[in-house]
Formats: C-alpha cells, structure tokens, sequence
C-alpha cells in the first residue's frame, strides 16, 4: 500500500501531468518520495502526442522510479491494484459524469480518492473523497502528502469479493430504478 493509482485512458484532458508535477513537487519541496500507479495502453495510438509529453516529463524530472506503468491489465487485476491503493487520483479537466467510473469503483471498494473540484465532480458525497483545486499541483501535493500519512487499511482477496458483491446488489438496485424510470 505504498502507491497512488490513476485508472484513466492517456487522454490529455484527465490530468496525468497535474498529478506527474505533483509528485516532483513532493519529492523536491518535501523530500517524499511518492508512488503512481498508471493503467492502460501506454503509448496509446489515440494520443501518441500527449503520451510523448508524459514520457518527456517523467524523463526530463528523474521520476522515473516514482511512475509504474501497468500497460493494459485484466480488470480484475485493476481492481486488485486499486483496492490496495492508498488513493485513487482523479485529477481530471473534464468529465461526463461525477468523477468518472474509476472514482465509483474506488469508493465501492471504500478506497480514499483524491479528485479535482470540478464542477461535476463535487457532487460526489462521501468522507472518502477529498478535493483539490484543478490543475493546482501544490494544493494536489498537499493532498497527496496527507494522505500518504494516514494510510488506509489493507484489504485482503476476501475482503474485496465480499465489497464487490454487496457493491453487484447495490448496482442491480440502481439499474432497475433507472430502467423502471426512462425505459418502461
């Protein structure tokens, strides 16, 4: 339990260099040395651009030993990742809906996150979420540092399978609500 985790496509507008400059500004205002986790396609075809910007980044900073790659991982494999993550980060731009899938699955799996205040993302509600100003990488840090000092519980395979089944009833509920509601 000794990462962060962003579980977002290398899409320019999620944020990943808020986050990379976040963890230089740990490691070199700080002296913490912090970890991310990155899943997904790296590089991916779509954003070949952004990719090089974020590879550039990482090689032009030295913090290459504080970023893992995952490539593109089975999703159980994600989950497993995220569950024993210290924090989802969610440091996005922009979104369609309040943070994103990955924050739902986080918060299914009662893992700290730490997302931007966007507009849409403020509507999530729940004591595991903590906010930080878009784009502000030393408000992030902060965050970021905070969190990395109050560390989370470990949760074992059983601990997640039992989360994740009380979490399918909970979807099934919401599904049915929504079907009953727009589609009948």
């Amino acid at each position: 339990r000794n990462y962060f985790i962003i579980c977002n496509q290398f899409w320019q507008h999620k944020g990943h260099l808020t986050a990379l400059k976040a963890v230089k500004d740990a490691r070199d205002t700080f002296n913490i040395k912090l970890k991310v986790v990155l899943t997904g396609r790296f590089p991916d075809e779509k954003t070949l651009k952004y990719c090089k910007e974020i590879s550039d980044y990482i090689k032009e900073c030295h913090i290459e030993d504080n970023i893992i790659f995952t490539g593109f991982i089975d999703k159980a494999e994600q989950i497993i990742l995220l569950s024993n993550a210290e924090a989802l980060l969610q440091p996005t731009e922009f979104e369609g809906g309040p943070g994103g899938f990955s924050v739902y699955e986080a918060l299914s799996l009662r893992v700290k996150c730490i997302v931007s205040n966007i507009a849409v993302n403020t509507e999530i509600s729940d004591d595991l979420v903590t906010f930080f100003e878009k784009s502000d990488v030393r408000d992030l840090t902060n965050k970021l540092i905070n969190s990395h000092n109050k560390p989370s519980k470990f949760q074992s395979l059983e601990e997640i399978e039992s989360q994740s089944s009380r979490n399918v009833k909970k979807l099934e509920h919401f599904w049915d609500q929504i079907i009953t509601k727009y589609c009948v």
